[in-house]
């Protein structure tokens, strides 16, 4: 009932703490092992699959777009295309962040098509980003 979603603090209009939630779910399903996370970026044959996955998704992204979605899609195309453009100078702790926010929009957006984002990080590059945590069901 719509009162007890107003007292037990949900707040329909608060969108960065579902952003927040979302961003660190995905974060928790990940975790980085390197000892040098916070100061060294991936390898070059890393980036180049990082590259292509952000390639895909970008394309995926585009291929969903329509007049209702227009202008939330772009705003995820927008992240992407920075996030692929400056993986190079990211850190790894701060590059697998600046992705769980965009995965975080993406789920937001569409639940199917976040489960797709999902399912390609696992295939495409997680093994060599992070240490995956838990299995895909």
């Amino acid at each position: 009932n719509r009162l007890e979603f107003y007292t037990k603090g949900y707040d329909i209009f608060n969108v960065d703490s579902i952003l927040k939630q979302y961003e660190e779910e995905f974060l928790s399903e990940f975790e980085i092992l390197d000892d040098d996370a916070d100061t060294k970026t991936y390898d070059y044959p890393t980036q180049l699959k990082i590259d292509r996955f952000l390639e895909e998704v970008n394309t995926k992204l585009e291929e969903t777009k329509n007049e209702e979605n227009k202008k939330e899609i772009e705003e995820i195309q927008k992240d992407v295309i920075e996030l692929k453009n400056t993986q190079t100078k990211l850190t790894k702790r701060v590059f697998i962040k600046r992705l769980s926010n965009i995965y975080a929009k993406m789920r937001k957006h569409s639940l199917s098509f976040a489960k797709y984002i999902f399912e390609l990080v696992v295939e495409k590059f997680a093994d060599a980003i992070v240490k995956r945590l838990i299995k895909p069901e």
